[in-house]
């Protein structure tokens, strides 16, 4: 079964195992498209991937990956005031790692608007007097 395989990939590469996202790659490099970033779109397209399946188990991941993203997410922005284009997927709340390539980006559109798009897919309600996310 594809979806079988699917799930046993992504856990035998580790894709899972991270509390701040899915990695882009696996690899270690100084590049910023390897880990330890993780760029929003990729969450987006696994998590609406998996969901879309229709299958209790990949959905149950899907919601996992989400509330991983936002929590890193809102993590930041609680602590720092601000919205970054990658993360780094080690730590919850921490931006991605910059190469020098440019300067790490805040406010970026795409990590607003996939924010935006979680939280009314998946009902997250976050209260503004702790940040505490709970999904319904």
């Amino acid at each position: 079964d594809i979806v079988r395989k699917i799930i046993e990939y992504l856990n035998t590469i580790g894709a899972l195992n991270h509390t701040g996202g899915i990695p882009t790659t696996m690899e270690e490099t100084i590049e910023q498209w390897d880990m330890p970033n993780a760029w929003p779109p990729l969450q987006y397209i696994v998590v609406m991937s998996l969901d879309n399946l229709g299958i209790k188990d990949a959905q149950a991941i899907a919601d996992k990956i989400a509330d991983r993203w936002m929590e890193t997410n809102f993590k930041t922005f609680i602590d720092k005031k601000v919205m970054y284009e990658k993360y780094n997927v080690r730590e919850k709340g921490h931006a991605g790692e910059s190469t020098g390539e440019y300067k790490m980006q805040e406010g970026f559109g795409w990590t607003n608007g996939i924010i935006l798009e979680f939280l009314h897919k998946y009902r997250f309600t976050v209260n503004s007097m702790t940040w505490n996310i709970t999904s319904k």
